[in-house]
């Protein structure tokens, strides 16, 4: 018969236990439960966190180093076995985003831009100048730029207003200046007040519409007539005129 393992003075043999079908050992050191093999028994002392180092050294020898067997089956270096670990310190990219680039904003020219955009689109659709005040304008607004303060009415009444037309006016004289020949039209109408108007258009050939006023009480004989139309002229530079036209009224044809 084979000599005993000594192994089993560390494992106290429990025999057939209940719902196994090998026979069960124990360690006497931390209580673990394995079936009753030599060699499960041993693989189980080498990592038995219970077990002294000398109980360890004097089974398997003196130059043996015992690890310790964490609850997540990794293992940890005693003092004689220890590992160094080296922290790498990785430099902070320079090219990281800066807070500001997620900061909505707006310059002082874009607002200005954005404003002109708005009263132009205000004056040429005939809108009314209370818009920006009405608060689906205001919520549509702060969605599309938060930024973007919406001028108030009596800005778009005055100033704006003032601003819009000394730009549109100095771009028409830009225009009618840079044309080599140019052609006054000239028609005269009554609004739904029975109110009489004239208005000038100068071709560039593009259209210019260039003035129109009310002509109240004078009535519009070819000679009144004539000399509204020697006023306009006079704003304009006449040997760049080429001809002048007006409707087939009997006044107009005498003027």
């Amino acid at each position: 018969m084979p000599p005993a393992s000594p192994i089993w003075a560390h494992f106290n043999k429990l025999g057939h236990v209940a719902g196994f079908q090998q026979a069960r050992a124990q360690c006497k050191y931390c209580n673990y439960e394995v079936n009753a093999a030599a060699n499960k028994c041993i693989a189980h002392l080498k990592t038995c966190s219970s077990a002294s180092i000398t109980v360890l050294q004097g089974f398997f020898g003196p130059d043996f180093q015992p690890k310790i067997k964490q609850r997540n089956n990794s293992y940890l270096p005693t003092e004689q076995n220890s590992i160094n670990i080296i922290t790498v310190k990785r430099p902070i990219s320079r090219s990281q985003p800066s807070i500001n680039n997620f900061v909505n904003r707006i310059s002082s020219a874009e607002q200005d831009e954005c404003e002109l955009l708005f009263v132009q689109a205000v004056y040429r659709c005939g809108l009314f100048l209370s818009l920006s005040e009405l608060e689906p304008i205001k919520i549509l607004f702060q969605k599309l730029h938060p930024c973007f303060k919406l001028p108030s009415r009596k800005a778009l009444s005055t100033t704006l207003l003032d601003d819009v037309y000394d730009n549109t006016k100095n771009e028409m004289n830009e225009l009618i200046n840079s044309a080599n020949n140019i052609c006054l039209i000239s028609d005269g109408w009554s609004n739904m007040m029975q109110e009489h108007w004239t208005n000038y258009i100068i071709t560039t050939p593009r259209p210019v519409f260039f003035s129109a006023h009310q002509t109240g009480e004078i009535k519009q004989t070819g000679e009144n007539i004539a000399a509204d139309i020697d006023n306009v002229i006079s704003q304009i530079d006449h040997s760049k005129l080429a001809a002048i036209i007006t409707d087939n009224a009997s006044s107009m044809k005498k003027a």
